[in-house]
């Protein structure tokens, strides 16, 4: 767990809900009633960033090419990092959103890849797993890539990365109102260039 909190730590975090020892005892006895076993870092790691934002661009290289998703290198993009209450980041609240053909059960969402997508477990007859990518594209066929072969080297593999709009792409006015969180988000990021 030493690797992943250095590696992690370099990152801009907004950490939103961090789980208890009694909760994550209670995820692990339900994982172990369904005969699921994850690695013990996750549950550290849940345990000490629950659900995370990396507020700065950070992407991770896959293992495969994903189709219509993974950049130049085989990189995706990261999103938040999901937790096991019942709000808004929650895995819980996902997968009762989503039909249960869409997940199927060996398939353990821990993180957001591009939208609509989610990375997590893929876990195999053996009782192994590897880190996978689902691709919401790739209906109804529930397919996963691999990107890593286990949690701790998904997290040492996150790197940060400047998104470069292409010259281009022209982006019409948006004239919708921001809200306060989108500009505070925009001036943590340094995308803010109005004055206030």
């Amino acid at each position: 767990m030493k690797n992943i909190k250095e590696h992690f730590n370099q990152f801009d975090l907004s950490i939103e809900y961090t789980h208890s020892d009694d909760e994550i005892l209670n995820f692990q006895s339900l994982m172990e009633i369904k005969g699921i076993t994850l690695p013990e870092e996750y549950y550290e790691f849940i345990k000490y960033y629950g659900c995370a934002f990396i507020m700065s661009e950070v992407r991770v290289k896959c293992e495969n090419t994903i189709p219509n998703v993974s950049s130049e290198g085989n990189y995706v993009s990261i999103g938040a990092f999901l937790n096991w209450t019942n709000n808004d980041f929650s895995i819980n609240k996902l997968r009762k959103s989503l039909c249960p053909e869409q997940f199927s059960e060996d398939f353990i969402p821990f993180a957001e890849g591009v939208s609509g997508d989610y990375i997590g477990f893929k876990l195999l007859p053996d009782g192994k797993y590897y880190i996978a990518y689902w691709a919401h594209e790739e209906l109804p066929l529930n397919d996963t890539f691999l990107i890593a072969d286990d949690f701790e080297s998904f997290i040492l593999s996150i790197v940060p990365y400047e998104f470069k709009i292409p010259v281009n792409v022209k982006f019409l006015p948006v004239e919708e109102k921001l809200t306060p969180k989108m500009i505070e988000f925009l001036k943590k990021t340094g995308q803010w260039n109005r004055e206030e």
